[in-house]
């Protein structure tokens, strides 16, 4: 049991890892390399969860899904603050997002 528990918890990592690295600098930049890295584990065991790229990706997505549309948006900051947000998602920090300024307050006129 104790070797299931590491072996999620890797997993966990590896997926959290993958999302900060491509939030930092998106997915077609972000390397196996930098996530493995910033996860603590090896090449082997990154290989172990995930057998590519792309299949990490996805997960990366499937996780952000799991938080459904009210975790999203709670996620998301305000477009003004520059602040980032520690919620799963998979667009670049450049202060673009899908909330719009407008959202809340109604149009600036």
């Amino acid at each position: 049991m104790a070797r299931q528990h590491r072996a999620l918890r890797t997993r966990e990592e590896l997926i959290r890892s993958a999302e900060e690295v491509i939030d930092d600098v998106g997915y077609t930049e972000a390397s196996i390399s930098a996530i493995r890295h910033r996860a603590g584990v090896s090449n082997g065991a990154l290989h172990f969860h995930f057998k590519s790229k792309r299949a990490l990706g996805e997960a990366v997505e499937l996780a952000a899904a799991r938080c459904g549309p009210a975790s999203a948006s709670a996620a998301t900051p305000p477009a003004d603050t520059g602040q980032g947000s520690t919620g799963p998602q998979l667009v670049p920090k450049n202060g673009r997002g899908p909330v719009s300024d407008t959202s809340e307050t109604g149009p600036h006129l």
